[in-house]
């Protein structure tokens, strides 16, 4: 090809039009995912936001009501209803004694319970019973509701089920639930039910023996006294667990943790609980400021003596060591509870152990928080800076 049809070839490829570029088209933002909502309903069936830390973990949903076998008996009318609201569920159950489920020993109940609408609830019988009493405050149950009964034997780290149960709620009272195999009863379950002012006059009385020991509470924490007696009728530790007198788990069996009444008070707790909490913290300070410097003699009321000689505390997760010397204790420190004052103000005890020279000690406490006082109870409370 010669030179001039070259040239005119080159020019027409040049004017013809290119094709443009694809733009790729563009990607959908990447939306992140929300993140999960917490639960706000709790393993036992209860509203996580409204019950206390501290009831015993299978009283979470609610401690069962007290004189169950009492209440019973008021309960025994026929009853029918279109719906009950926020009532309480009182229930007697048998199982059968024809199954060995721990031994020559009756089982252990674990029940899960599934009423209407509303979370399944679970909650413990008594140890060792084949028959018992338990009950579940503010159930809403309407006619034509579903109820489903589960039981199991509980055992440390495994439960055998026992049987289980599901009926269509027909809105009479009592509610029958039984659970047969090879001609064997194995669970049967009558219930009864209070409406919520039956419940709330019940609640009553243990309300006002509650009111009185809330009342008596003093934020006046006692040097005197091991956990500057907190666990006193004048401390916060008697309402949360002062198990046959005046606590709160005695009401709260009748209208459950949820219910204004109950809530009130927990909210009146709460504010004790920071009054005791600052309370202690300026009683450790005094306290403190009021001891011998560290490495002095102690003395005790009979004579004998003992003193800090170190502390030495590790990185954590360690230990912090303390050592101690006696001076007239032929039996040492085994006689005595000791333990350490950490610097929340909280006594807590330490595992103590021989130093060594037969009047020398160890004791081992939690790094965090750090202690600040040791604690020997003989004859009366007896405090020894430890730095």
């Amino acid at each position: 090809m010669g030179l001039r049809a070259s040239l005119l070839l080159l020019l027409g490829l040049a004017a013809c039009p290119r094709e443009k570029e694809q733009t790729p088209a563009p990607k959908p933002p990447v939306v992140a995912a929300a993140p999960a909502a917490p639960p706000t309903i709790g393993p036992w069936g209860e509203t996580l936001a409204l019950t206390p830390d501290f009831c015993l973990p299978q009283e979470r949903r609610a401690p069962k009501v007290p004189d169950g076998a009492k209440l019973w008996k008021t309960l025994e009318a026929p009853l029918a209803v279109e719906r009950i609201e926020n009532a309480l569920l009182l229930c007697h159950a048998q199982v059968t004694d024809q199954v060995q489920w721990d031994g020559f020993f009756g089982p252990d109940l674990l029940f899960e319970l599934s009423l209407g609408h509303a979370p399944p609830v679970r909650l413990w019988g008594p140890e060792d019973h084949w028959r018992m009493y338990v009950s579940v405050p503010r159930v809403t149950l309407a006619r034509g509701d579903v109820i489903g009964l589960r039981a199991w034997d509980r055992d440390v780290s495994s439960k055998t089920e026992i049987g289980f149960v599901v009926i269509t709620f027909d809105g009479t009272f009592p509610i029958h639930l039984k659970y047969t195999k090879d001609a064997i009863d194995y669970l049967d379950v009558e219930c009864r039910t209070m409406s919520e002012a039956q419940a709330i006059e019940g609640a009553k009385p243990r309300l006002r023996s509650l009111d009185l020991a809330l009342d008596r509470i003093r934020a006046e924490p006692d040097p005197h006294a091991i956990n500057w007696g907190i666990d006193t009728p004048a401390g916060i530790s008697w309402v949360k667990g002062n198990y046959g007198g005046e606590t709160f788990r005695y009401p709260a069996g009748f209208i459950g943790w949820e219910h204004p009444l109950m809530q009130e008070r927990l909210a009146r707790l709460k504010g004790l609980e920071e009054a005791w909490a600052h309370a202690k913290l300026e009683a450790l300070a005094k306290l403190t400021a009021s001891l011998p410097p560290v490495g002095g003699w102690t003395e005790l009321t009979d004579g004998a003596a003992l003193r800090v000689t170190k502390l030495a505390c590790g990185p954590a997760p360690g230990a912090c060591t303390i050592g101690l010397e006696t001076r007239g204790l032929p039996n040492g420190l085994g006689e005595l509870a000791v333990g350490v004052v950490d610097a929340a103000a909280d006594f807590r005890p330490a595992p103590i152990a021989p130093g060594a020279a037969a009047n020398q000690f160890i004791l081992t406490a939690l790094p965090e928080p750090r202690p600040r006082l040791v604690y020997l109870s003989r004859n009366g409370l007896t405090y020894l800076k430890v730095e």
